[in-house]
């Protein structure tokens, strides 16, 4: 696991295997004026090459995404999603996100 680039706090996570990027995530750590002041941390753009899925690559690129962010004394961990394919659902609770939000946007 290596930080990709590295930006305002945050950075995307890549997973490399032979040499070959397999897959990413971002995570940003976002500035907070609630719990104390403490940030939380958004990851987004979850991607994992087919060929690498279902190895515990993903699970691994998350685990790693959270320990950036407990590093960061970050209160919580959110995980945005466009996928309503249950087997991406089944993953992200796999690893411990759970639906308990309703999020918004422009």
């Amino acid at each position: 696991m290596f930080c990709l680039l590295k930006q305002s706090g945050g950075c995307i996570l890549g997973v490399e295997v032979d040499g070959d990027i397999v897959a990413t995530c971002t995570i940003n750590i976002c500035a907070n004026l609630s719990w104390s002041g403490r940030s939380y941390a958004m990851i987004e753009n979850v991607i994992v090459e087919k060929t690498y899925r279902h190895q515990g690559i993903g699970k691994a690129l998350l685990q790693a995404a959270k320990q950036y962010a407990q590093d960061k004394n970050c209160y919580k961990v959110a995980l945005l999603t466009g996928t309503t394919e249950q087997a991406a659902v089944a993953f992200y609770q796999s690893v411990g996100f759970e639906a308990s939000k309703i999020g918004f946007q422009i």
